[in-house]
């Protein structure tokens, strides 16, 4: 399992906490090969925590994209914000599990591929899309609530029904 916690914009990223909670229910279901992958740096935006997790191997900074791309192309699954590394998951076919808030998987995603989204159910989500659009121009009113609520119970069950579907498939 791979996964990418970011940097994107602010509001694309999913607490830190919320990280290490999923990994631990992760590790306790019995998978023990899982990978960060990504950057500590936003060209745009600077740093990020790069926080170690137990029992993770971080190939943070230590691949560059076709090597990442390479990478998510033998896992069996990618779990990640809403970000490019998901596309190319999208693009080499392996199943994903995105974690949405500003933005609409079903306006990024095709209906075929292995993407399994996880949003939050606030009025408010999917901001992105809308006219005017309401979150980082002026900044978000709801404190990113979209992304906060989503609880990591959530997106391990989901990363069990991706995993799941993989085998059945």
């Amino acid at each position: 399992i791979i996964f990418h916690t970011g940097p994107t914009w602010f509001i694309r990223e999913w607490p830190p906490a919320a990280w290490c909670h999923l990994i631990g229910h992760l590790q306790a279901a019995g998978y023990k090969k899982i990978i960060r992958v990504g950057a500590s740096k936003n060209a745009f935006f600077g740093g990020m925590d790069t926080d170690v997790i137990p029992g993770v191997v971080s190939m943070v900074d230590q691949l560059d994209l076709e090597e990442t791309i390479g990478l998510i192309a033998q896992a069996d699954l990618l779990i990640g914000i809403d970000s490019g590394l998901l596309h190319f998951a999208a693009a080499v076919r392996t199943t994903s599990v995105g974690i949405w808030g500003p933005t609409n998987p079903r306006l990024r995603f095709s209906e075929s591929a292995r993407h399994f989204p996880v949003v939050s159910q606030i009025p408010c989500q999917g901001c992105h899309h809308r006219l005017p659009c309401l979150h980082w121009i002026t900044g978000c009113q709801h404190d990113v609530q979209c992304m906060k609520m989503i609880r990591a119970e959530d997106v391990f069950r989901v990363s069990l029904e991706a995993l799941k579907s993989k085998l059945v498939a």
